[in-house]
């Protein structure tokens, strides 16, 4: 399975819009993705909770901003954990 790793801080729109372009282009490949939220004081981790509900978007929380680095990196462990055959990273601004 394909993971797409994103970090968001106050990006909900782009970070929705990734996701939407995503699951329209992907076709047959079997993906999930991961959004690091960087501290966000949009609502974003929970609007993206419930918009992408029960689907292949999973999104985790940093109370402060790591940096996106440091973001990318905690996806990529997550994704290596549930034994990823690939992973892609991206910014949500793509």
């Amino acid at each position: 399975m394909l993971y797409v790793i994103t970090a968001a801080l106050n990006g909900l729109d782009y970070t929705n819009a990734l996701i939407a372009a995503l699951q329209g282009s992907a076709g047959q490949i079997p993906f999930r993705v991961i959004v690091i939220d960087n501290g966000s004081t949009d609502g974003t981790t929970k609007s993206l909770a419930q918009t992408w509900a029960g689907g292949e978007v999973s999104v985790m929380r940093n109370e402060r901003n790591l940096g996106v680095s440091a973001a990318w990196n905690m996806g990529i462990r997550i994704a290596m954990a549930n034994n990823a055959e690939a992973i892609l990273v991206c910014g949500n601004d793509t």
